[in-house]
């Protein structure tokens, strides 16, 4: 899911650091989403699991 998230995203980054957005701050924001996403997962695996 990663993967394909990412090489779908390029053009659209590239549209907005054209449009003079920072590269470090849509750096971290992609990364930032990608790790509350996974963190989000991992809790709800966790609560699942322990549930069970």
């Amino acid at each position: 899911m990663m993967f394909a998230v990412t090489f779908n995203g390029g053009r659209f980054d590239r549209r907005l650091a054209r449009a003079g957005y920072p590269r470090i701050h849509l750096v971290l924001a992609k990364t930032t989403s990608l790790t509350l996403a996974s963190g989000t997962i991992a809790a709800y695996a966790t609560a699942v699991i322990c549930t069970a």
